[in-house]
């Protein structure tokens, strides 16, 4: 780790090698994070790989947020928009199922701002990969998060083509935060119907993703 700037913007870089066969992973993977506050209130974090072997990259943020202030008052009054018209359903042990499911008139519509609360029929349904709409764009808005009790309002921003969202069923507390993650799709390494995940010898991988913190709807 070591402390950095850029622009006058400060940072930290993380760094490391993820040696041949960790985790079963093929390839010597050399990584770096980089973290940075911007000068508009954001959280910029860009990631970048490279490997000796042809191997499976995919990185992101398991960051939670309770934009409430408080953990003990759950996210359900958090008013939500995605980016995204499907999600890739999933089965019993949350592997994704052949195909893309509509999100239209489901309980992962958030195709318009839509407090969670009313959305929560099935809590645990909420560990979701949501399929951004335009997946051509370099660098695009994936979600939208505000809470009224605060006024404090979130936007992601990312190069990635998905969103994985979990709402914290499973915490302590349930739903007392909500992760939003930008990602490839799961299981694209076995899914050649999916975009690919693979870094071979030679390429370089790219991603960032950025919250943007402001006060108001």
């Amino acid at each position: 780790m070591r402390k950095m700037s850029r622009d006058g913007m400060p940072g930290v870089v993380f760094s490391r090698r993820s040696p041949d066969g960790e985790e079963g992973f093929p390839g010597n993977v050399d990584v770096t994070v980089t973290c940075l506050l911007t000068d508009d209130n954001a959280l910029r974090i860009e990631y970048e790989a490279k490997t000796d072997r042809a191997t499976p990259v995919q990185m992101t943020n398991h960051g939670y947020f309770n934009l409430n202030g408080d953990p003990k008052m759950p996210i359900d009054n958090h008013v939500l928009w995605v980016a995204g018209d499907e999600v890739t359903d999933v089965g019993l042990d949350l592997i994704p199922l052949p195909g893309l499911r509509k999100v239209s008139g489901t309980e992962f519509d958030f195709s318009v701002p839509t407090e969670i609360g009313s959305r929560l029929s099935t809590p645990g349904n909420y560990a979701r990969n949501f399929c951004l709409s335009d997946r051509s764009a370099r660098f695009k808005r994936a979600s939208t998060l505000y809470s009224p009790a605060t006024g404090i309002r979130m936007e992601t921003w990312t190069t990635e083509i998905g969103l994985q969202i979990y709402m914290g069923h499973k915490l302590k507390i349930p739903r007392s935060y909500i992760t939003m993650e930008p990602q490839h799709w799961p299981d694209s390494v076995n899914r050649p119907d999916f975009p690919p995940v693979i870094l071979r010898p030679g390429e370089t991988y790219r991603a960032a993703s950025e919250y943007r913190f402001s006060c108001g709807m």
